[in-house]
């Protein structure tokens, strides 16, 4: 019999797809609102996050800003220094879980959280004190008009009150 020996040189295993991606995720925080932050519908609040990464140009950085009862509120590059803002008043009443995901050049992303609570804007209340249904009134005398208002909200000094009188 014959036998062939055939030797192959042994190559230790290399993968190009390890080299180069020792990245890690980015840092991301939200800075304003502050954590337990309470506000009444329809009021704007202002929104300001910050990220960093070791790998990624801050203004590269995919800024999304989310709520768990809205979804998506607000996307974008940071700035230059890695600042994401941005204003609304169009959240819903409820307990928010606001979240802010940070995407960096290759993919790699981290998150920070908070909750907030945006408060039903309830309608004012009056009470008409005069002139009242049983009142006996003359054309030719004055009438005083009194009513008692108030709103959860807002100061009595930020309410408008407005008569009109059906002739």
């Amino acid at each position: 019999g014959l036998l062939v020996l055939l030797v192959l040189p042994v190559l230790p295993a290399c993968s190009d797809s390890n080299i180069g991606t020792n990245n890690s995720p980015p840092e991301v925080a939200i800075l304003q609102p502050e954590v337990d932050f309470s506000v009444a519908q329809g009021v704007e609040v202002t929104f300001e996050g910050r990220a960093e990464d070791r790998g990624t140009d801050s203004a590269e950085l995919e800024m999304r800003w989310s709520s768990s009862i809205d979804e998506l509120l607000h996307e974008g590059l940071a700035d230059d220094d890695g600042i994401s803002t941005f204003t609304t008043a169009a959240l819903s009443p409820g307990e928010h879980i606001i979240t802010l995901r940070v995407i960096d050049s290759v993919g790699a992303a981290a998150t920070d959280a908070i909750a907030i609570t945006v408060t039903q804007n309830e309608a004012p209340e009056i009470n008409i004190v005069s002139p009242s249904l049983q009142g006996i009134y003359y054309l030719d005398y004055p009438v005083t008009l009194q009513a008692d208002v108030s709103d959860l909200e807002d100061s009595p000094e930020d309410l408008r009150v407005t008569w009109t009188v059906d002739a």
